[in-house]
């Protein structure tokens, strides 16, 4: 089952222009597309080799307690993906049997790479876990709904480093995800986004 250990890790955000993802702990914004799109991409498994395929193969969510705490009771944890939070005191009350609790963001990305059945795991929030993972080696894609307006917000995604990060082809998008995402802008309720994918310039270069 080697082909299902992750030895690295993606982020999933929605931004504004200026890197807002939220405001009081909550979505500035409701875009229905881009929530189905958050949950139809951390729960796909796709890509595995036949013998693999009887297995229970999931992703890892990887949050901070503030963000799972944002998520409505009646959601979590988020279904047909290990959830794992973020908590100083390395235990989450809330959080039930078989997701996980670690007090630092290293000491969960070295758990799930020892896990066999982990296909990808996903980082999902909030800004300081975004600021820690975005700055490790291992982080090797981002995937980024930019939202294309100005919403008021008091937390912020960190700014992506072109030099670190290159804005990858709608194919590779594609692939990635393993489904036909629209391409450019899309309109919800006159509200204008776009589903993109950074990759690090290493990995662009080599194809």
């Amino acid at each position: 089952m080697a082909s299902c250990k992750p030895p690295n890790f993606a982020l999933i955000t929605a931004t504004t222009p200026n890197w807002g993802i939220g405001l009081n702990n909550d979505l500035p914004w409701k875009l229905k597309a881009d929530m189905s799109y958050f949950t139809r991409v951390t729960k796909r498994v796709h890509g595995i080799s036949p013998e693999d395929t009887s297995k229970t193969i999931q992703n890892a969510v990887v949050m901070g307690r503030k963000t799972w705490d944002s998520i409505p009771p009646k959601y979590r944890p988020l279904n047909e993906r290990l959830n794992v939070v973020l908590s100083r005191s390395g235990s989450v009350v809330s959080l039930e049997s078989p997701n996980l609790s670690f007090p630092s963001f290293s000491e969960s990305i070295r758990h799930l790479t020892s896990l066999p059945d982990i296909f990808r795991i996903y980082v999902v929030g909030g800004s300081h876990i975004y600021r820690e993972a975005i700055k490790s080696s291992n982080c090797t894609h981002i995937l980024l709904t930019r939202v294309y307006h100005q919403f008021e917000c008091d937390t912020f995604f960190p700014e992506i480093d072109e030099n670190i990060y290159g804005l990858a082809e709608h194919e590779d998008l594609v692939r990635f995800v393993g489904e036909d995402v629209p391409k450019g802008r899309l309109s919800e309720n006159g509200l204008e986004f776009e589903f993109l994918l950074y990759v690090r310039r290493e990995i662009l270069g080599e194809r």
